[in-house]
């Protein structure tokens, strides 16, 4: 009895001393805005979530988040769920998930099949990485990429998936982060290698 307390105990210490690793990431999310690029990471390796002064909401105008709190994938974050299904259906004004995301979507390997993690996806005001590099955004362990900040697309952005061996352009311009609405549906999952 006495071995199954302090086992009991333990985990009890070690869910409560995760769950104040996660709150510190969480709180640690400050602005870094360096040469007009917004790093959007909950304050992993030094980057932060954005305030840029633009509330944006799905479809690229101003809005509030239901939650204050920001929702930001990083690297090696094992936080996201439903890896390929559209994000925003759920994460969206009233929608069941939690929090209001302005970008996210699931990136891919080649074969389109297996879920790319920890890649990196940035946004420039140019095509094939030309332009300004406005925002990076981590994609997790689990190949999924979000965040509810402001995310600026009045003149349109242009998507790049950078893996471990190149980076993957996007040639258009996006003026909404709700990439499922095409990827998956009438183009190819977003993938790189």
């Amino acid at each position: 009895m006495k071995t199954f307390i302090k086992f009991t105990t333990f985990i009890v210490l070690l869910f409560l001393g995760l769950s104040l690793l996660d709150s510190c990431k969480k709180e640690s999310a400050k602005n870094n805005v360096k040469n007009n690029e917004v790093t959007l990471n909950n304050g992993n390796n030094g980057g932060v979530g954005a305030d840029n002064g633009f509330n944006g909401s799905n479809d690229g105008e101003s809005g509030e988040s239901e939650s204050s709190e920001a929702k930001i994938s990083y690297h090696n974050s094992y936080e996201s769920h439903n890896m390929g299904l559209a994000c925003m259906n759920c994460h969206k004004q009233g929608g069941s998930g939690e929090g209001i995301f302005n970008v996210a979507s699931t990136v891919y390997d080649t074969t389109m099949n297996s879920v790319f993690p920890n890649t990196t996806v940035r946004l420039y005001t140019g095509a094939n990485g030309s332009g300004t590099l406005k925002y990076t955004i981590e994609v997790d362990a689990k190949g999924n990429f979000y965040t509810t900040e402001s995310i600026d697309f009045t003149n349109g952005l242009y998507p790049a998936v950078t893996g471990t061996q190149g980076t993957k352009y996007m040639s258009s311009s996006i003026t909404t982060g709700n990439c499922a609405s095409c990827h998956g549906n009438t183009t190819n999952k977003i993938w790189t290698k």
